[in-house]
């Protein structure tokens, strides 16, 4: 749970340094890990999705090339 609530205080740091990207706040397990693919691949913003599309967790896979679809 502490983990938890490091990340969560992580990512608004990213927002407070952040105005390119719309960020995703981790709200869920599934969220904090899709944060985490994000984070171990180098990637600073964490972006949200449009409704309708993949979620979080896919789309951060999706990025890191470790998505199995």
């Amino acid at each position: 749970m502490k983990n938890w609530l490091w990340l969560l205080s992580l990512s608004l740091l990213i927002g407070c340094s952040s105005n390119q990207h719309d960020l995703y706040f981790p709200q869920g397990e599934r969220e904090v890990l899709g944060l985490q693919a994000f984070q171990s691949c180098g990637h600073e913003n964490y972006q949200v999705l449009k409704e309708g599309q993949a979620g979080p967790y896919d789309h951060a896979l999706i990025e890191c090339g470790e998505h199995p679809r």
